[in-house]
């Protein structure tokens, strides 16, 4: 097996503001001719707690291997249903819809996550035009994106806790 190992940058992009309140994106982007695949990373954090810097060293390692990978803040559940999802789809649109000036493939973003984050991802992928998750437009132009990603990657996604719960009188 082929391990490569290329340099990158790390970036920190407020991509979205609700009010006063931004919201944060830490870009990845190796080096070279691109443009490259994306994969929008979702921390883990029970819904409530957590932030970009959970996926910090996914993000080193997956742009060391020739990915671009943008680990998002996100609103939480503080914020209620379907604020999570809103930023989640409001960031994938506007990652493609700025493909261009970060050297990323607006036809190759994927999506990831861990735990909680793995169901959002989930949840993301399933409803990439859902109205409730849409409402924040993107830019001038950028209508043609939509949230649909090639492929979902997850880890110890909540959806497939309920055996681990479950006693052998329940199955």
């Amino acid at each position: 097996m082929t391990t490569v190992i290329q340099d990158f940058t790390t970036e920190d992009i407020d991509y979205v503001r609700h009010g006063d309140r931004p919201l944060t994106l830490r870009l990845f982007r190796p080096a070279g001719a691109g443009p490259f695949p994306a994969v929008v990373v979702l921390h883990p954090g029970g819904w409530a707690h957590g932030d970009l810097t959970g996926c910090q060293q996914q993000g080193e390692a997956w742009a060391q291997a020739g990915l671009t990978i943008a680990s998002l803040d996100f609103r939480q559940g503080a914020d209620r249903y379907p604020s999570s999802l809103i930023d989640i789809n409001y960031a994938i649109r506007w990652l493609k819809s700025n493909a261009g000036g970060f050297n990323i493939n607006p036809d190759q973003v994927g999506l990831s996550g861990y735990s909680s984050g793995g169901h959002l991802a989930m949840l993301a992928a399933m409803r990439p035009d859902d109205p409730r998750y849409t409402e924040i437009p993107v830019g001038d132009g950028a209508a043609a994106f939509d949230a649909t990603v090639r492929c979902v990657g997850v880890a110890w996604p909540v959806i497939n806790r309920c055996r681990a719960i479950a006693t052998p009188n329940d199955i």
